[in-house]
């Protein structure tokens, strides 16, 4: 009976939507891309009537919605796609990734802080699973008038019925979503993005979704998520990652494949001048106890991992520590 009464709720909230935006909506629908277009262009030509951080942000969503469709064999293939934003723009077709990397592209072409978020989903095929592994989804966090919002541009653009056919049909709800409803059927491997007073645990979002939500309305605050998100948006990219990865295995420690890669992605980036004739030996020797150290944490990481993908990683990681411990070896020895 309650997802009964949902519905009408859900068509009303999507009409008065769709009425505030209407002008907006109908600019994206005569917006032309010509093949010499950089993400900038197709950006500004997309908000070209937009006059507030709001009206862009729509029109990017609105955009995106109505010019790119779900990439069904991909996914039912288990196939990742060209995820690149203007790969995205000139198939017409994407997965998640390519949906999220291509309003995070457009967002921050026309000056608007937004991100990719990473996480668990309880989409098409999820049934009603006992335990997560590895996260299946990406959505975005963008901050607009100085605050944070959800949007969920695949979810938005359309969805599979039960056949595995894809429906295309705006869904408004993924658009600005209230975090209390968001986090029913999107769960963030970084908890700071769930934009909650307190977060949801793992274990707490395998459950209903309405029960979640309501778990998500009684919980008494235990942190300030605008807080944390205004220090991440100081951070540098390299320390984005490591604050991130650092909070993934803090929240859930089983999840181990991103924040070992993000970790191993930052102690490749203190690696890469280890070969640079022009950097001084004494800035190598701690650029490679740096890079020793995070490379240290990833294996640490991900030695929880069980998984094909786990175990790639692992090698490859093992491999990098054992280069970097060389490079130290022989200038300490010669």
């Amino acid at each position: 009976m309650k997802k009964l009464l949902l519905l009408p709720i859900l068509l009303a909230l999507s009409l008065t939507i769709s009425a505030q935006y209407e002008k907006i909506d109908n600019h994206v629908k005569t917006v032309k891309i010509e093949r010499k277009d950089k993400i900038e262009d197709i950006a500004k030509k997309i908000t070209a009537i937009s006059t507030t951080e709001k009206e862009k942000v729509r029109a990017i969503f609105s955009w995106i919605t109505l010019n790119v469709d779900y990439d069904v064999s991909a996914f039912m293939a288990g196939r990742q796609p060209n995820s690149n934003p203007m790969a995205v723009i000139k198939t017409g077709k994407a997965v998640c990734q390519g949906y999220s990397n291509l309003f995070e592209a457009c967002a921050k072409a026309v000056g608007i802080e937004a991100y990719v978020v990473s996480g668990f989903s309880k989409g098409y095929g999820f049934s009603h699973r006992n335990k997560l592994k590895n996260a299946d989804h990406a959505w975005n966090a963008v901050k607009i008038d100085d605050k944070w919002y959800l949007i969920d541009a695949t979810w938005g653009a359309g969805y599979l019925n039960p056949k595995g056919i894809y429906e295309a049909s705006l869904q408004e709800e993924y658009f600005l979503s209230n975090p209390g409803f968001f986090i029913g059927r999107h769960m963030p491997e970084d908890p700071a993005f769930q934009m909650l007073p307190c977060p949801i645990t793992p274990k707490e979002f395998l459950k209903d979704t309405a029960e979640v939500r309501q778990l998500a309305a009684k919980k008494d605050p235990c942190y300030s998520f605008a807080d944390t998100h205004n220090a991440y948006s100081q951070l540098d990219s390299l320390q984005k990652r490591i604050a991130t990865a650092k909070r993934m295995v803090r929240f859930f420690p089983e999840n181990t494949l991103t924040p070992a890669m993000l970790i191993n992605q930052a102690a490749y980036h203190y690696s890469v001048s280890l070969n640079d004739s022009q950097v001084p030996l004494e800035e190598k020797m701690e650029l490679a106890e740096k890079s020793l150290s995070y490379y240290s944490m990833a294996k640490k990481i991900i030695a929880k991992g069980s998984g094909a993908n786990e175990r790639q990683l692992k090698q490859m990681i093992d491999k990098n520590i054992e280069n970097v411990k060389k490079f130290i070896e022989f200038y300490e020895n010669n």
